[in-house]
């Protein structure tokens, strides 16, 4: 089965959506934007967030808006040749993309993802009192093999997103609603 994602605007999100949110993450990100990710959090939202967490602004200032939010610690590239993950049940995921890891994590947050030869965490999740959820995975790929879709699924799955809005039996063809 297939998820069906549409898009919407980060700096303008005011209300929770029904499905988990995807964010593409970077060590730059607006002020704006990691406020607006906070109150989503905040107003019981869930959030996946890969590879990074945001340090700086859009213009190179410091701020740590979300990442203080989440406790996180700071982050630094991994650097293990060839490196292969465990995401949840999902076993050797190909590191295709460059791997983040972080000094510290939320201190009531529990490890989903780990590189299989040294344990090292690569991944962890944060449920928050108001019902809002964030998982950080420190990972940045190029979805090339099954595994990926595999990780992407329980990944999502873990934020609440279980059933499949199309289907396709073939896994190499994308499908999605219009």
């Amino acid at each position: 089965g297939s998820l069906s994602a549409s898009f919407v605007e980060l700096e303008t999100l005011e209300t929770v959506e029904s499905k988990p949110l995807l964010v593409a993450t970077s060590s730059r990100m607006s002020e704006k934007i990691q406020r607006s990710l906070v109150r989503f959090v905040e107003s019981g939202g869930k959030l996946l967030l890969a590879p990074g967490l945001p340090e700086m602004d859009e213009t190179f200032h410091p701020c740590t808006i979300l990442k203080d939010f989440l406790q996180a610690g700071k982050s630094h590239q991994y650097a293990k040749t060839s490196p292969v993950l465990q995401v949840g049940l999902v076993d050797n995921i190909l590191v295709n993309g460059s791997l983040w890891i972080h000094d510290s994590r939320p201190e009531d947050a529990e490890t989903i993802a780990r590189e299989t030869e040294s344990g090292q965490e690569i991944g962890w999740k944060k449920h928050f009192s108001d019902g809002g959820e964030v998982i950080w995975l420190g990972l940045q790929w190029k979805h090339s093999k099954f595994e990926h879709t595999a990780m992407l699924r329980y990944l999502l799955g873990e934020l609440g997103c279980h059933t499949p809005v199309v289907q396709c039996s073939n896994p190499n063809v994308f499908t999605s609603l219009r």
